[in-house]
């Protein structure tokens, strides 16, 4: 009987992917070049609905049988589970669940949807604690800033993002320099977080001014106090 179990878990596997990888064809051939990563408006309901309906349940009369029968749906291929993330179909090992202070600034590093999230809870609430769907954490931060420039608008974002961080989170010598030194401080022709000694308090009111290289744009330190930027950016 468990035989027959984990056979059905590879064939439900096989369903599975099979429908979403359709979902996600059809969503890349509709979708505009530029943004067939992005928009989610054909994909979204479509993938959310299939991972609702391939969501396991407590079962009855056993309580062994959905066990069985999700082991070998998620073990039977070495690729991960794949899910509905922002960035399209993709391996749930290499998506993350992220809050709202970080979706506002992250655009390559796959997240989950706050419409999965919501919608498809049981799934979602069980890939994360067989540990194959992880939080957003500081090294995908570190690697979503080192590979590009931020807007003015995200690297703010990402500033209050990290002194929430800091004061949650220990992390060490090595990890703020990698964190600073990944992110380029906007329109300074590339010049990284790191090399930055000085603030300008807004109520000095200098607006779009010129500032020194060594000096955080106003605009990028709006919203830090002086004492979060000297502790956590000092």
């Amino acid at each position: 009987n468990q035989d027959l179990l984990s056979t059905t878990g590879l064939l439900t596997r096989i369903l599975y992917e099979h429908d979403l990888s359709t979902h996600s064809r059809i969503h890349t051939a509709l979708a505009p070049s530029s943004s067939s990563d992005t928009d989610l408006t054909y994909l979204l309901p479509r993938g959310t609905h299939t991972m609702q309906s391939f969501t396991f349940h407590p079962s009855t009369p056993s309580p062994l049988i959905t066990p069985i029968l999700q082991t070998s749906f998620v073990k039977c291929c070495k690729s991960g589970v794949s899910i509905v993330s922002s960035r399209g179909v993709r391996d749930v090992r290499h998506v993350r669940v992220g809050g709202e202070d970080v979706k506002s600034w992250v655009k390559t590093v796959p997240l989950v949807p706050k419409e999965v999230m919501e919608k498809c809870d049981g799934m979602m609430r069980w890939l994360m604690s067989q540990g194959v769907l992880q939080p957003f954490s500081l090294n995908d931060a570190i690697a979503e800033v080192e590979i590009r420039e931020l807007s003015v608008e995200e690297c703010n974002a990402v500033l209050k993002w990290w002194v929430e961080l800091r004061k949650v989170e220990s992390v060490t010598v090595g990890e703020v320099g990698r964190f600073l030194g990944g992110v380029r401080v906007p329109g300074s022709g590339g010049r990284k977080l790191k090399d930055v000694r000085y603030f300008v308090p807004v109520r000095w009111g200098i607006g779009d001014l010129p500032v020194a290289p060594d000096v955080l744009p106003v605009e990028v330190a709006r919203g830090l106090n002086k004492e979060d930027l000297q502790r956590y950016f000092g």
